[in-house]
């Protein structure tokens, strides 16, 4: 099902991304690699997505696989309040492993 492939994409990026980080801080010490990888550690140190929250993107919420991985799930999000859209929320979210997909699902 395309449900069942959206959901093993999604797991195995948990594992790809410390690999990357890790090749990443290798690359630094290789003068080939260097201006690469320095240019997008400045784009870290410039980036304003932690002050204001968000770097949104719409064409990144709109993929299919995320429609799919939500629908892998039965999940239900239940709205208890009206909230103002101009206003900065912070959602905490605590479990480990496979429950915390119900965030990631939801959000």
């Amino acid at each position: 099902r395309r449900q069942t492939a959206a959901v093993a994409l999604f797991c195995s990026g948990l594992f790809i991304v410390p690999v990357c980080f890790c090749t990443a801080v290798l690359l630094l010490w290789n003068i080939y690699t260097f201006p690469l990888i320095a240019a997008y550690l400045v784009f870290m140190l410039v980036d304003k997505a932690p002050v204001t929250g968000s770097r949104k993107s719409g064409h990144f919420r709109r993929w299919t696989m995320f429609t799919l991985f939500k629908d892998f799930f039965p999940i239900t999000l239940h709205k208890t309040a009206d909230l103002d859209p101009d206003g900065k929320y912070v959602i905490g979210y605590h479990p480990h492993g496979i429950i915390g997909i119900g965030a990631i699902s939801s959000f």
